[in-house]
């Protein structure tokens, strides 16, 4: 369960940004040229970006979801912190290939291992945009109307097919930010964040990023 909760985090998303098959209404499927342009626009334009996010967990196992709150922070290339702050204080940082996850205590656990290494890569993929762009562990479909683009994340390595069955990202078309992320995983369950006040491209403190 635990390892189920920490790939779920941000496969976090984006910071950097998506239940069903089919589009949702109102959004058009984007053309081949389109879809670049939202890639390199995304790739180009987020250098770092912090925002509050809200999660919600959805489990068969239980009937009412998990509620918690934090703080993410990312910085290219491959800095994230994933910080939660409600109901229960607990960070997640990873940078450089390297995972550092601190408990509400206070103790802290270096994470080693190819697992932990890809898993950071992927992280920063998704909140960069590369990941929509190499299409090496996702089928990418994107779609748009006036105000967001909408991209559904199919997995398509056995690895992430074993936790999810599909993502879908909601980005905000004018700030280039994504604003929400669903996890549609395996047994039923499901996960949700909302993300909101957003800063892109500010300065940010590298100490939120040590690992050490």
């Amino acid at each position: 369960m635990k390892k189920i909760r920490f790939f779920s985090l941000l496969v976090v998303m984006l910071a950097a940004m998506m239940c069903v098959v089919a589009q949702p209404a109102g959004f058009k499927p984007l053309s081949a040229a389109e879809r670049k342009t939202v890639i390199d626009v995304m790739n180009a334009k987020m250098q770092s970006v912090q925002c509050d996010f809200r999660q919600e967990k959805k489990s068969a196992l239980f009937e009412e979801p998990s509620v918690s709150e934090g703080l993410m922070s990312f910085s290219k290339p491959s800095s994230l912190r994933w910080e939660y702050t409600k109901p229960t204080a607990s960070v997640i940082v990873m940078n450089d290939g390297k995972v550092k996850v601190t408990d509400a205590a206070g103790k802290s656990q270096d994470k080693g291992g190819r697992m932990y290494t890809q898993l950071a890569a992927l992280i920063a993929g998704i909140v960069s945009g590369k990941e929509l762009e190499n299409g090496k562990n996702f089928k990418a479909d994107f779609y748009g109307n006036s105000n967001f683009y909408w991209i559904k994340l199919t997995p398509s390595s056995h690895r992430l097919k074993a936790f999810f069955n599909h993502l879908e990202i909601t980005v905000d078309k004018q700030k280039m930010v994504a604003v929400k992320m669903f996890m549609n995983e395996k047994e039923g369950d499901s996960t949700t964040i909302t993300f909101s006040n957003h800063k892109v491209n500010a300065t940010i403190d590298d100490k939120l990023f040590v690992t050490k």
